[in-house]
């Protein structure tokens, strides 16, 4: 499997797990109901070597302010800083994802 990247002239980004690229258009057209006309001009595949390094984030989870925790009640265990990134909570990292998968999908949006 291989990641791929839509990125829009707006900023909009989104990745797609699929066989190669080919299959990944396929899926993101129907998935979106979209027409080829309306793909993104840069469609990117990422090399496998990145996969580490990028995250699906709890936009939902901000990470919490150091001066506002109270650390025994919040986080018993502590507060570990790598379960962040660019302030949100980590879910897992791409290579998690295509580790896990093995079927043509969404992983993550910038969208929202």
């Amino acid at each position: 499997m291989k990641i791929f990247e839509f990125k829009y002239k707006s900023g909009e980004i989104d990745w797609v797990l699929a066989t190669d690229k080919e299959d990944a258009i396929e899926y993101y057209m129907n998935h979106n109901e979209i027409c080829e006309g309306d793909l993104p001009d840069k469609i990117i595949d990422i090399p496998s070597v990145e996969w580490g390094n990028m995250y699906v984030i709890d936009i939902n989870e901000p990470e919490p302010n150091k001066s506002d925790l109270v650390y025994e009640t919040d986080y018993p265990n502590g507060h570990n800083e790598n379960d962040y990134f660019d302030g949100y909570k980590i879910l897992y990292t791409f290579k998690e994802y295509a580790e896990d998968n093995v079927h043509t999908s969404i992983i993550a949006t910038t969208e929202y």
